[in-house]
């Protein structure tokens, strides 16, 4: 009978315990009136000793039956409130009463279930879908825990940031699903070659980013950044293949080192970019340490990509013309445009100093677009003013303008909308551009032969690959890189490069122009050699239209341009 109620109790619902406890209330309380009675019927001759055996058996029963009773709800009821309160800490591993079958049961079931989903929603926001790398939330947490006391401490961290190039191009040539792609792939990557893959983060769009373990702030510091920098790049570097065609991955990499660099979010991050874009201004994978240069010269930059988004809108950009002449006649047989920017207070600026800038901000199609029309409407108000017979253009196309798939059909409508002929343009592009995805590239470049536009390498001999090309896409002329040229008689090996070149050209029917061309002993060193078109300042800088037109309307060019030679 002791343990009668703890048992019927059990098999209860909560709400039916919660009543039994009330009559087991009242039990407790009616026991001293049937102790009296009992003391009553049994006389009071043995009511003193009888009674209060009796009355402290009963009062024990239901003490017992009554603190069990009781357990039996406060117990699970202390491990629910506690599992809450632990839930809006934040501990997900305090344990619930979730396998009861009452109601206390399924609300902790209901609580385990919330459990589960904050558990997903934390991850996610700490986390990224595609990568599986912790994000910019959670790079952002490590450091405002780590960095404020690292100079106190004596220790020191080091931030990689890690960029990669080909991801707009990829996305625009290729679809969204290949931009994931890539990125999964360069994630991968990144993990074979990170001791620690808990302290690397997917910051987002093309950038990644690695902070090591605290170590001591030393000379060393310096010598381990470099070689964590170089295997990274080493990694990441590696050709990989995507939608079956293999392509470069293009690494570039900024470092800092805290506290030295800053100790905040704010500071490191900022610091990071700046020697990564630093590192951006170089062609090919390199890395950067942050200095307080590089931020000066980052400032600057933003400045001038603010002020060239300006110029882009407020009509502050030119179109200059260079002359490539035949030096064998001293006639002129094509004109580089060429942009200049007409900046309000520096003056001219140079394409050196903005045409990097506007590649990374995107401003170089529409900016390469307004070109190529400008220039085209240039040359037929040349040849309806009298300017002799019709001079091929060339225009330059950037990296970002090849990639971009609305390429062909713009520059078809350029030419229908100004009535050009597309036998008198001609396109250069650079071998870096052409080989950042070499079939994508070598598709374009057919669909503009087709029309019947000339194409040409730029900057010929720069690259890595500048002979295996030459088969693979449809050019028909190539530009001796100034380098060679500047060094042509000075240096035995670049005169056979430049011989080697032109001998090449002739056999695959390829035309050759050299570039930077200063002096006269280059100008006979280069006939001597077989090159006949060039381009330089022997003979002219580019010139604004109305001056070019006067440049090549001076009787005496043939003869100024035979004169050098003779």
């Amino acid at each position: 009978m002791t343990d009668l109620l703890p048992k019927v109790s059990r098999n209860l619902p909560v709400r039916w315990k919660l009543t039994l406890l009330v009559v087991t209330v009242a039990l407790t309380a009616a026991a001293p009136m049937a102790v009296y009675a009992l003391q009553a019927w049994v006389g009071d001759s043995v009511a003193g000793v009888i009674g209060l055996i009796v009355a402290g058996v009963v009062l024990t029963l239901v003490a017992i039956m009554v603190l069990g009773f009781v357990q039996s709800i406060v117990r699970p009821l202390d491990e629910l409130v506690q599992g809450a309160e632990g839930l809006i800490r934040g501990s997900w591993d305090t344990p619930l009463p979730e396998n009861r079958g009452d109601e206390i049961g399924a609300v902790a079931s209901a609580l385990g279930e919330f459990r589960d989903r904050a558990q997903r929603w934390d991850y996610l926001a700490h986390h990224d879908s595609l990568t599986g790398l912790a994000n910019r939330a959670r790079l952002e947490a490590l450091l405002n825990a780590e960095g404020p006391d690292l100079r106190a401490q004596g220790q020191a961290l080091i931030v990689t940031y890690i960029g990669l190039d080909q991801l707009t191009g990829i996305s625009d040539m290729m679809g969204a699903a290949a931009a994931d792609e890539f990125l999964r792939i360069a994630a991968r990557r990144l993990r074979a070659c990170t001791d620690d893959s808990g302290r690397l983060f997917y910051v987002g769009g093309a950038l990644f980013a690695v902070v090591s373990q605290q170590m001591p702030n030393n000379a060393r510091l310096v010598e381990l950044a470099d070689q964590r920098a170089r295997a990274l790049i080493g990694e990441l570097s590696r050709p990989f293949t995507l939608n079956d065609q293999e392509l470069d991955m293009t690494v570039n990499v900024g470092v800092v080192t805290c506290p030295q660099d800053g100790s905040t979010c704010e500071e490191i991050f900022a610091n990071a970019q700046a020697a990564l874009s630093h590192a951006r201004q170089n062609p090919g994978n390199g890395f950067q340490f942050y200095t307080r240069q590089i931020a000066e010269k980052v400032r600057s930059r933003a400045a001038l990509m603010s002020q060239l988004r300006r110029a882009v809108q407020g009509e502050e950009l030119r179109v200059y013309y260079q002359p490539v002449l035949d030096v064998s006649s001293g006639r002129v047989v094509c004109a580089e445009a060429l942009m200049r920017w007409q900046h309000p207070t520096r003056g001219l600026v140079m394409p050196g100093e903005f045409i990097q800038v506007a590649e990374e901000t995107g401003a170089i199609g529409a900016m390469g677009g307004w070109c190529l029309a400008k220039a085209l409407s240039d040359a037929k108000s040349w040849r309806l003013n009298g300017g002799g017979s019709p001079v091929k253009l060339a225009v330059n196309l950037s990296a970002r303008q090849l990639n971009d798939p609305g390429l062909v059909d713009s520059i078809q409508h350029i030419l229908e909308n100004i009535e050009a002929d597309p036998a008198n343009l001609e396109l250069e592009l650079t071998e870096s551009t052409m080989m950042g995805n070499p079939a994508h590239s070598a598709r374009v470049l057919r669909s503009l032969k087709s029309m019947g536009i000339t194409l040409s390498v730029d900057d010929f001999g720069t690259g890595y690959s500048s002979l295996a090309y030459l088969h693979r896409f449809p050019l028909d002329k190539i530009k001796i890189d100034r380098s060679f040229v500047s060094r042509v008689n000075r240096s035995r090996k670049d005169e056979l490069i430049v011989q080697a070149t032109t001998g090449l050209a002739a056999n695959l029917g390829l035309q050759v122009v050299a570039e930077g061309v200063e002096t006269r002993e280059q100008l006979a060193t280069l006939r001597g050699l077989g090159c006949n078109m060039m381009q330089g300042f022997l003979f002219s800088p580019a010139l604004p239209l109305p001056d070019f037109m006067t440049w090549c309307q001076t009787p005496e060019i043939a003869e100024k341009a035979m004169s050098t030679v003779n």
